[in-house]
């Protein structure tokens, strides 16, 4: 996915599907980074700010809504993003450390970076580190 200018690289195994950015109904008192809740066929699932979350700016609002398995795998939520790109097999082999540009994303939620082509950098990312929302290493960048 692409928030930012910056590509991020999500495991497809967690995503339920991609779907245009839906009507997001704004909740009193939200936690951080969450801009509400959605209705995306029939369900309501929370919807994260990628961007805010992970750069601490806002994604595009006419960006795309991915939909992706919790990390205890009892639900769904929403990311928003400005885009999504091409999937990529990405083989163990290829992935680098994260480099210390990637210091202020959440504590452990980036467990790599991987070079696909000459021209693209794309950051990995551990959702279950993302979604965690009581992470103070994201906090702390506000």
């Amino acid at each position: 996915v692409r928030v930012g200018g910056t590509e991020f690289g999500i495991d497809v195994r967690r995503v339920r599907e991609v779907v245009r950015m839906p009507r997001i109904t704004r909740l009193p008192f939200p936690p951080p980074t969450i801009l509400g809740i959605a209705s995306v066929r029939g369900t309501l699932i929370p919807v994260m700010e990628l961007g805010d979350r992970l750069l601490g700016k806002p994604a595009d609002r006419d960006g795309r809504l991915v939909v992706v398995l919790e990390p205890e795998g009892d639900g769904h939520v929403g990311l928003l993003v400005d885009a999504v790109l091409d999937l990529v097999s990405i083989e163990e082999a290829t992935r680098e450390p994260p480099a210390e540009v990637e210091a202020s994303l959440p504590s452990g939620g980036v467990p790599g970076v991987v070079v696909p082509a000459a021209d693209r950098l794309v950051t990995l990312l551990d959702l279950t580190h993302v979604l965690d929302l009581h992470n103070p290493a994201a906090e702390e960048r506000r």
